[in-house]
């Protein structure tokens, strides 16, 4: 499940490169185990984003391990048909959501941050699809279970829609909409990411970056490296690629793995003790 990617166009030669970063699956960071609360404090949230296992994989890894999630599903909601099944809602007639129900610790991260977060893993700007996947069920969505959380829902919407999308004359599509019932999806849709390292994530599910990380340092500081999430969260891609090389050891191999992906071409893969960095040109 790539971590961040870039893809970077107008090089010379026509061509293009897309920089994937994804922590390895048997790394200690990227097993992660939830912890209980030490408050006993337990709040739920629950968002769609597209493809739930990417949408599930992004809070489980910036959220785990003490930062605040105790626990996560994924499943269907906003619908009208009870119990469905993944074959009835990937048929866009159900009108439920891929969705995930996060429980989490309100005394380690607020409901705002997560919606917040939420923001920063997918383009909320399309309606009704991420990437490459179409239909109702991939829909953006926010279901409140209160009206403080709508009310926050709808402010941190607001300040997100004006300060990263009209800025580049767009708007958000994010539905934000009542909770009404959850159904769990199926046992082998649950962590699918981490059960199915390199299994399918939609391009769109990644975090945008509000800013930048620019020393050696500061990879210490970021949610890849386990450790606080101020003052940033993300990187430049080449400032990942160098800090990983300059820190670990590494191997470039060609892979002919396939992947559901927009993007074709000759992809290898530069492969640390920490992290797997993918580098693929496409004309």
């Amino acid at each position: 499940m790539p971590f961040l990617s870039a893809r970077l166009l107008n090089r010379p030669a026509h061509l293009g490169v897309l920089l994937s970063f994804s922590p390895l699956a048997n790394h200690p960071y990227h097993q992660k185990a939830f912890m209980a609360s030490a408050t006993g404090n337990k709040d739920t949230a629950i968002f769609a984003s597209g493809c739930f296992w990417g949408t599930e994989h992004l809070f489980r890894q910036h959220y785990g391990r003490g930062k605040g999630l105790l626990d996560a599903k994924v499943g269907y909601t906003g619908g009208s048909v009870n119990n469905p099944t993944y074959k009835q809602v990937c048929t866009g007639t159900t009108q439920h959501a891929e969705s995930v129900k996060l429980e989490f610790d309100p005394s380690l991260v607020s409901y705002s941050e997560l919606v917040e977060f939420f923001y920063r893993t997918h383009d909320a700007s399309h309606h009704n699809h991420q990437g490459p996947d179409r239909g109702t069920q991939y829909r953006s969505a926010i279901f409140y279970l209160n009206e403080d959380q709508r009310g926050v829902a709808e402010k941190v919407t607001k300040e997100v829609e004006e300060k990263h999308y009209k800025p580049k004359g767009k708007n958000i599509a994010t539905v934000i909409e009542k909770f009404e019932r959850w159904w769990d999806a199926e046992d082998y849709h649950q962590n699918y990411l981490h059960n199915n390292p390199g299994g399918y994530e939609c391009p769109t599910h990644r975090l945008h970056c509000h800013g930048w990380i620019k020393t050696r340092d500061s990879l210490a500081r970021s949610p890849i490296a386990g450790g606080d999430r101020n003052p940033v969260d993300c990187m430049r891609p080449w400032a990942h690629l160098l800090s990983a090389v300059s820190t670990a050891k590494y191997s470039v191999h060609p892979t002919m793995e396939q992947e559901r992906t927009e993007y074709t071409g000759m992809r290898f893969a530069v492969t640390s003790s920490f992290v797997s960095i993918s580098i693929q040109m496409f004309p």
